[in-house]
């Protein structure tokens, strides 16, 4: 009499590392958006210098900004996470970015250099609970024997987002036609600004809504 075939199941190690996939995936894109708009910024300061008319010294703020605000946050964001966890502090860091992207949208309408390191402080705030929440997070997710790779892993995702942001962000900020370009030196100064102004507002609603949804999915994720 023939022996009846069986099918094992996946061992549990298996799995539990299927079931890791999604949120590696998603812990490996916050990683490539830290990257982006922290280096971003290397892109901002000359656009920032000519639209509000600053010095250099005074452009030098946008980074002071940004990463003021990591000092100022390093402390409350490890007590916002203790009280909310690891998952909602990642949403709520998300959100947070997403009010400073926002920002931008006033801060350019206006060309007030204030509004612009407001904006950058609040991303900077989100971007450190981000991180806070998001650094131990990928050591643990999953087999320890594999925790080196994961933090390899999101870290040359970061750099991917810091090597590209710039160069797409500079294209879009100064890379115009040259007849563009002619054309807009041709106009007199406050309407140059102005029309200049328009350039940044579609990056940073693009990157509100990509925030926005990133936030939904951590929401929705089991982590």
């Amino acid at each position: 009499m023939a022996t009846p075939l069986t099918t094992s199941p996946p061992t549990t190690s298996a799995a539990t590392a299927r079931g890791y996939a999604l949120p590696m995936v998603a812990m490996t894109s916050l990683f490539f958006l830290f990257g982006a708009v922290t280096n971003f910024n290397d892109v901002l300061m000359p656009y920032l210098r000519d639209l509000c008319q600053l010095t250099v010294l005074q452009s030098s703020w946008v980074q002071g900004a940004f990463f003021g605000a990591y000092f100022l946050m390093s402390l409350p964001a490890g007590y916002v996470l203790r009280r909310l966890g690891y998952q909602r502090g990642i949403v709520l860091g998300l959100l947070v970015m997403g009010g400073g992207a926002l920002l931008f949208i006033p801060a350019a309408d206006s060309r007030e250099f204030g509004l612009f390191l407001a904006a950058l402080g609040v991303l900077g705030a989100g971007i450190t609970l981000l991180q806070v929440a998001a650094n131990p997070y990928v050591s643990v997710l999953g087999a320890a024997s594999r925790a080196a790779s994961r933090v390899s892993i999101v870290g040359v995702a970061n750099g991917l987002g810091g090597t590209i942001s710039p160069l797409i962000g500079g294209l879009i900020l100064f890379g115009g036609s040259a007849v563009l370009k002619a054309q807009l030196a041709a106009l007199p100064l406050q309407e140059r600004l102005s029309r200049e102004a328009t350039l940044v507002k579609p990056l940073y609603l693009g990157l509100a809504a990509f925030l926005a949804v990133l936030a939904g999915v951590f929401f929705l994720l089991k982590l």
